[in-house]
Formats: structure tokens, sequence, C-alpha cells
């Protein structure tokens, strides 16, 4: 879903809206005042600020966070033009200019920032993440230890500092450094990650996998998180495989969860429990009892795609994204899948992803009647006719006993004015599917064209009735 761009010209904030807006932009809701910069000092840079600047760095946060980082930038310059001495509009354009991964005017902007309030761990910390993707790995080191001087229970200042440790090789250092920050912030997901990433490094892949689940546990939705905890059981069963020991050797990474035998009994039971209650309609607790399965083994692909069905019911096209997004990750080869997450896309308005997950569908799985058939529906939605028409004719080839093979065609055929063969095509929709409200419609309009008004009112009827249930 895109976010509307805010208005240009708006109200300046009140002081009190303004201190939240800036102290939110600071550290992205993270941060606390500290002894060398009070919550006093923020306020008062608040109420010094001139007319519409507030409300140009209020536009350009918006802007960021929608990830449309020109505009923003556009919003922070305007900012800066008002009051060329704004730390919150260097600061937010450095941010901007650090996601467009232009990392030397972002670092530019950091030093405006840093050279107006020196007392910010933030900006000390945004610029040292700056200079590690610059590669002045000296330069990130000295201002995140610069920051943890100025704050020491700043997490994020010691996550800095392992990633600059990470870049140089040095993963026993990393490993040290995200230790800290998660003994200061221990829900923090992506310090948790950050260690397992260097354990990975240091061939420590069962201390990894305990590091991954953790940050699984606490933000379960991250493809990143669940396909290295992945590529970390490869890893550690190729090990396993070369030292001797017993079970066969996974030639990639979905081997794993192609053998029953990694999937724990207590997964599997969770698993079997969501079904039940699936079965029962009760889709709360089926979602409850999927994710038990996943957080009992974060690579159960099934359990990702039960879920997102579920969500999908349920009206969150988000979630389902989010989970079939998590399914493909684990296997990438499933065409199906990419046709499922298609299908929420374009529920989201997302008409380009969907387009290219439903042709990726198509690609992997050419004998699957049911990937056309979801092509197929999408493009008949987008009146792309020939091309839907197609489709649906590949899936009765493929499959004569598809539903919607019928009820497609038949609905391009009333379109097309072959109303004999759509009342055909739709009367064996109908009877392959008696609940099938779609289909009732589609088939009135072609008895309605025909003068058939009799069978036109019936059917609407029909229609309605089973869209009332």
């Amino acid at each position: 879903m895109q976010l509307t761009p805010p208005r240009v010209e708006q109200p300046k904030p009140s002081v009190a809206a303004g201190v939240e807006i800036l102290a939110r932009q600071l550290s992205q809701g993270k941060a606390k005042p500290t002894e060398k910069l009070p919550a006093s000092k923020i306020t008062e840079l608040a109420q010094a600020a001139r007319p519409g600047v507030l409300s140009a760095v209020q536009n350009g946060d918006t802007f960021s966070g929608a990830g449309k980082y020109e505009q923003a930038i556009g919003q922070y310059e305007k900012a800066i033009a008002l009051d060329p001495n704004s730390p919150f509009a260097y600061f937010g354009r450095g941010k901007a200019w650090a996601a467009k991964r232009n990392y030397s005017r972002a670092i530019a902007d950091y030093d405006r920032v840093i050279d107006l309030l020196p007392n910010l761990e933030s900006a000390w910390i945004f610029r040292g993440i700056a200079k590690t993707m610059s590669g002045d790995v000296d330069g990130a080191l000295a201002d995140c230890s610069q920051a943890a001087k100025i704050d020491p229970e700043a997490s994020d200042a010691f996550v800095c500092s392992a990633s600059a440790w990470s870049a140089r090789g040095d993963a026993e250092r990393a490993i040290a450094a995200y230790s800290v920050a998660i003994k200061i912030d221990p829900k923090n997901a992506a310090s948790y990650f950050g260690r397992g990433m260097a354990r990975v490094d240091m061939n420590d892949y069962e201390g990894a996998i305990a590091d991954f689940d953790q940050a699984i546990k606490f933000d379960p939705y991250n493809v990143s998180y669940v396909t290295e905890r992945i590529t970390a059981l490869a890893a550690k069963a190729k090990d396993a495989a070369a030292s001797g020991a017993v079970g066969p050797e996974p030639k990639n990474l979905k081997a794993l969860t192609d053998r029953g035998y990694t999937i724990p009994p207590a997964a599997r039971v969770a698993f079997e429990q969501g079904g039940v209650l699936d079965n029962e309609n009760d889709y709360d607790g089926a979602i409850a009892q999927y994710g038990k399965a996943i957080l009992l083994f974060p690579a159960f692909r099934d359990a990702y795609v039960a879920r997102a069905f579920l969500w999908e019911i349920k009206g969150d096209y988000a979630q389902a994204i989010a989970d079939f997004s998590l399914a493909i990750a684990i296997n990438p080869d499933i065409g199906e899948t990419y046709g499922d997450r298609g299908r929420n896309l374009k529920y989201q308005g997302d008409y380009d992803g969907a387009v290219a997950d439903y042709d990726k569908a198509v690609r992997l799985d050419p004998t699957n009647a049911r990937s056309y058939a979801g092509r197929g529906m999408f493009r008949m939605a987008r009146r792309e006719d020939a091309a839907a028409l197609a489709d649906f004719e590949t899936v009765l080839s493929l499959d004569r006993n598809n539903v919607f093979g019928y009820f497609g065609r038949g609905a391009i055929g009333v379109r097309q004015s072959n109303y004999d063969g759509a009342i055909a095509d739709l009367n064996q929709a109908i009877r392959m599917k008696p609940n099938f409200a779609a289909a009732y419609q589609a088939r009135s309009q072609a008895w309605e064209a025909k003068g058939n008004h009799k069978r036109a009112e019936a059917d609407r009827k029909k229609a309605l009735s089973l869209e009332a249930k």
C-alpha cells in the first residue's frame, strides 16, 4: 500500500508535537534523553525552530519512511533553506543519503549535525555506520566509541562497533560488541542476528543457530533471519558429514526441510493441531498453533504457507505476503507459492509485484493448471482478455476439472458476446461448484444479453443469496 504524500504546506506543529517528532527522528524511537543532551535541550531547539522548519522535517521523515528518498531530501533541503543551522534537517537528509547508498554525502550531513550537537550519540552512531559502509573502519570505530562514551547504555553504539569489527574481519571482537548490545537490550533482534552472522564466520554454527532463533523470536517475519538460519543448519550438517557423523549431507538449503527427520516432533504436533483448528474455522487458534510450530522449527515452510492462507482469509494481506515470502525464502523452487503471494500483492494494489510473481509461478511449473488459473484471473480483472483467455485455455488443456478454467473462459465469453459458449462454460463451473456466486452473476449477464430476463433475474438472486452467506 503506497503512502499518500503529505501536503507540503502545513501549519507549524506545536512545540510538544515538535519535540515528539524530533526525538523520534533522532534514534528512530529508541533514544532517550541523556545528561549531555537532556530533554530540555531538545525542547529548546524545537522552540527556537523557525516557522515551517518542523513541518518540512516532518514531511521529510514521512517521505523517508515511505522509501521516497528524493522527495524526502527535497523537504529536508527546504528546512535547511529556512534554517541553515537545523540539526534535525541535516540528520534526516543524512539518513536519506545513506538509504540511497551515497555515504559521502551522508557523512557530510552527519558532520554538520555533530558540529551543531556534539553530544548527540545517534549522530555519531549513524556516521560510524556510514563510515563502515564506505570502507573507513578506523573512523567508524572511533565514532562508535564516542557514541558509547556519550551514552554507555546506547545499545546501538555497540552494534555500530560490532558492524565495524565484522567489516574488518575480526569476528571475535564483533561477537563481544554484540554481546554488550544484547546485555543492554536483550530484545533487539538485529543484535542477535549480527552476533549469529559473526559466529558463522567463526564456524560456530550451533551458537549461530541459537542466535538466529532469538532473532526470529523477536522478529518472526524477517526473511533474512530465517534464510541465514537455514544456511547455518546446512553448514552444520555438512560439517557433521565431513567429520563422519551419522546423517546425509544436504545438497542445498531446502534439503534440510525435505527430510522429515529435521522437523522436531513438537513442531509437527503444533502444526497438526493448527490444521484441526483450521478445519473448525478457528482461525486465530490455528494461527497461534502454526506460529508455535514455526518457533520450534523456523524453517517449517508448510507452517508459513498454512498461516499465510489464514491471514488472507482474515483480510490481513500484509501478513500473508510476509509469510509467503518466508516460505519462498526457505524453498524458492515451488511455483504455487509465488502465485499465492501474487494474489495477495494484487489485493494490496501492488500490480507490478503481482505480475512478476504470477509469471514466476508459471515459469517454475509450466504444467501446473492452478498457476495459470491465478494469472488468468488477475489478467481478467485488468481486462487483459486475450492474455487471460490464453491462460484459461491452458488451464483446461492441463486439467479438465479446474472450475476456474471454465469460469474464466465463460466470463470472457460474455465480454466477447459469445453468449452460448459462455453459458455452456458457466453451467459447467456451477455444476462443479454450486455455491460459486461469481459464476451465477456472469451467467445472469449472458442470459440478459440473450433476452431471457427470467433466467437472468433468477441467477442474479442466486448470486446475491450466496454472497450474503
